[in-house]
């Protein structure tokens, strides 16, 4: 998008539009108001419904990057584009009141997002970054009320408060990250049932993390206008919330070895 209009005269934006205007029609349910984790249009993959092409269940992280990709597609479009530049922004207002219907009471939200009830299920950290960077930036933007930065924070500080610990040294470590929940082409053991998606291993990250630097800047842009200088300085200290919400590839294979 942001090629789009600043060197393309806005020529393809329709098509980025309609991108998001079809994952909205095939894989919305109206009735939670949440996005399904994938979808197969040719209905030939073993983990998709032989009727719609959904998969079976709602994943917190899926969830998470087609939020940031909605808000950032916005925060680079040119709003005197009219009647699409409005449906898309209401699409991702739609989908932050969904999400916080299921928010908990910790602030965070389930890695099987509507099924916090469910054996196993846990309080999952990427996720729940996601949203809380996707529900202050939706005010910093304009395009959440006011009133939602409590729920941004509400979010951010229970993840600290959940899976945030510091050693001896100082070291810091964010626990309760889903390592992986993708669906499988030939990993079959990957169907995408609640019980697959709540037993992936978590990824802990720590202090002397690759990615530290990687998106401090976009977490204190984030947070750091809402909070005073001690909170500032926490979040620094802090930035791995961030980072889980676009994975490194090379570090999850590590993580994995």
């Amino acid at each position: 998008m942001e090629y789009e209009t600043r060197f393309n005269n806005n020529k393809n934006c329709d098509d980025i539009f309609n991108q998001f205007f079809n994952v909205v029609d095939k894989m919305r349910n109206p009735i939670t108001g949440l996005y399904y984790h994938a979808y197969d249009s040719s209905r030939e993959m073993f983990w998709c419904d032989k009727v719609t092409g959904l998969s079976q269940n709602y994943w917190l992280r899926a969830l998470g990057w087609y939020t940031m990709a909605l808000l950032d597609t916005l925060d680079k479009a040119d709003p005197s584009m009219g009647e699409p530049y409005e449906k898309l922004k209401q699409v991702f207002v739609d989908l932050m009141d969904s999400m916080l219907k299921y928010q908990d009471e910790s602030g965070m939200w389930y890695q099987v997002v509507n099924l916090g009830g469910m054996d196993r299920n846990y309080l999952e950290t990427s996720g729940s970054s996601i949203m809380a960077y996707a529900l202050l930036k939706g005010v910093r933007l304009g395009f959440l009320p006011e009133s939602y930065i409590a729920y941004g924070k509400k979010a951010f500080n229970g993840i600290c408060e959940k899976y945030l610990t510091t050693d001896a040294d100082g070291s810091l470590h964010l626990d309760g990250i889903c390592l992986v929940a993708g669906l499988g082409g030939k990993q079959t053991y990957k169907i995408g049932n609640a019980t697959y998606i709540v037993s992936s291993k978590f990824m802990p990250l720590n202090s002397q993390s690759n990615f530290k630097n990687k998106f401090e800047k976009l977490l204190t842009n984030e947070f750091a206008h809402l909070m005073d200088d001690e909170d500032i300085d926490t979040i620094k200290a802090e930035n791995v919330c961030s980072t889980v919400g676009k994975e490194d590839k090379n570090a999850v294979e590590k993580s994995s070895a």
